[in-house]
């Protein structure tokens, strides 16, 4: 597998993992407004925080610039919508759109509020 392949691979179960953590924190929170504080704890802690860190501290990586702005242009939307979808800061956003180094999961968050794949905002092996 290639390094590219290995590295989207990555970021895919990243987002599966942001995914599930959402929906357990939603039960959660459903729970705490029951007053079913105990079983909200204990549906919290099958969060794995470990492997969640292990996934930000991956290799950095690069958003093909135009790329992005094809696909935000697609989705009709400005950098400032995108801050707010994809609920990240603005630093790290404008870091991306400016073509600077990005941890894995700022790329999936983009990915994920442009609703395309990862693969259409990098360049992949033999695109450079």
């Amino acid at each position: 597998m290639k390094r590219i392949d290995r590295k989207i691979e990555e970021i895919k179960k990243m987002q599966e993992e942001l995914d599930r953590r959402t929906q357990v924190e939603q039960e959660a929170e459903a729970l705490i407004c029951q007053c079913r504080f105990e079983e909200a704890i204990a549906l919290l802690d099958t969060l794995d925080d470990a492997l969640l860190q292990q996934e930000k501290e991956g290799e950095d990586m690069k958003i093909n610039k135009q790329k992005l702005q094809i696909a935000l242009a697609t989705a009709c939307m400005t950098a400032k919508e995108l801050i707010e979808k994809s609920g990240l800061s603005k630093a790290a956003t404008m870091n991306a759109i400016t073509g600077k180094k990005v941890k894995p999961i700022t790329v999936g968050k983009i990915a994920k509020a442009l609703n395309v794949p990862v693969e259409n905002l990098i360049d992949l092996e033999g695109e450079m």
